[in-house]
């Protein structure tokens, strides 16, 4: 008797968080994206109030 034989392919697909870092001064901004990106985290930046705003409604981060 024959039988059928099916190999299943799982993909799994990696959800990481993303990030909106707001600060002014340039080097700490930096220094955290680079560490959270680092880590594996999505990250967008901006540089003040404003801008984070236009940001996080563009981006529709997981966390601010």
């Amino acid at each position: 008797m024959k039988t059928n034989k099916f190999i299943f392919l799982r993909t799994e697909k990696v959800i990481t968080a993303k990030i909106l870092v707001i600060e002014d001064e340039l080097n700490i901004r930096e220094s955290l994206a680079e560490l959270l990106e680092l880590k594996d985290y999505d990250v967008v930046t901006a540089k003040n109030g404003q801008e984070g705003i236009i940001r996080a409604i563009q981006h529709i981060p997981d966390l601010i």
